[in-house]
């Protein structure tokens, strides 16, 4: 009988799955174009009993490539890194090997197995950029080690932490910020804009009284040519409510709290106990909200999944794909 249900499982993430690769949108390597390795992750996570949401699933991918990178499982994070280099109607190998890593993954989170939606998962914090001097072609903001030379002429707020961001090809920008003396700063993530995305925006709150509000925070930014030179410095502070397009490993580098929802960051302040949080050494990521069938497939044990996956040639589905994630209605998709 087990095993009877378990090709059941499997067939049907796959039959899913097949429908969701002719998709045209995108969530993860190309912004507005679905990929091959995509499609392969998003398949595993399905066959783990994982529906992730379309703001975040780039997301759990790139956590789930930095625990490899923080497990020093060398070998496992070359074969995930070579599935971009696969084309629509190839063939993906060493699946099964990654169905258990990521199942495995999941399993160190207390969520996985209920009906749980936010998972607390080990991962691996992007490294602070290093000096001001570096040139910088990343188009993803990066929390630096370095400081931009400009002072903030309010004395009512003090240096918090500073941004690196490219913002064309001549060079990139270092935005300091600068929070209220004395107050607290909450952050709050949320997918990115673009559907399918691998980034997150974090917005900025403070306690206010018996609750929080948006926290009133600073910033002004010099702005640096390919070779480091100093090409302009703002003196005006600005007034950010958020730093957007963050990856989970730079969230996991801000100087301060951050959570996954409003909730969690009003208990914090009612009680004092931060749950559902980011931190240097584990991420906050959320699923939608989950069937019977899906906590059913988290906790089966022992699943082989097969070696490889064929990988179908990409069509024109992805109106289907947007209608069922905006219906929310997943039940012909996971239901064998």
């Amino acid at each position: 009988m087990r095993a009877k249900f378990l090709k059941k499982v499997w067939v049907a993430i796959l039959s899913a799955c097949l429908v969701l690769s002719q998709a045209v949108v995108s969530f993860a390597d190309t912004e507005g174009v679905m990929e091959p390795d995509d499609y392969v992750f998003f398949t595993v996570f399905m066959a783990c009993g994982i529906p992730v949401q379309k703001e975040y699933i780039g997301c759990w991918m790139g956590a789930y490539k930095g625990y490899l990178e923080s497990t020093h499982n060398n070998a496992l994070l070359s074969q995930v890194n070579s599935y971009s280099d696969l084309s629509w109607g190839d063939t993906a190998h060493g699946i099964d090997t990654l169905f258990k890593s990521v199942k495995s993954w999941l399993s160190l989170s207390g969520s996985y197995g209920t009906t749980a939606r936010y998972y607390s998962l080990p991962s691996s914090a992007l490294p602070l950029w290093p000096g001001c001097s570096l040139d910088y072609d990343s188009s993803e903001p990066r929390v630096s080690s370095c400081k931009a030379d400009v002072s903030c002429n309010d004395p009512n707020y003090v240096y918090s932490f500073s941004v690196i961001s490219h913002y064309d090809s001549s060079g990139y920008v270092l935005t300091n910020y600068y929070v209220p003396k004395g107050q607290e700063i909450i952050g709050c993530c949320s997918g990115a804009a673009l559907p399918y995305a691998d980034r997150l925006d974090v917005k900025f709150y403070a306690r206010s009284g018996s609750g929080f509000s948006p926290a009133s925070i600073r910033s002004n930014h010099c702005m640096y040519d390919s070779a480091g030179k100093l090409t302009y410095s703002s003196s005006e502070l600005a007034s950010p409510d958020s730093i957007r397009y963050l990856r989970v490993g730079t969230v996991m580098t801000l100087p301060f709290k951050v959570f996954c929802n409003t909730t969690d960051i009003r208990n914090y302040f009612e009680t004092g106990n931060a749950g559902n949080v980011f931190s240097s050494g584990g991420c906050l990521l959320v699923s939608r909200s989950l069937s019977s069938f899906q906590t059913k497939i988290q906790r089966v044990n022992g699943c082989q999944v097969g070696e490889s996956l064929s990988i179908p040639d990409s069509g024109a589905a992805g109106k289907l794909l947007n209608d069922m994630w905006n219906s929310g209605d997943e039940k012909n998709l996971c239901l064998p």
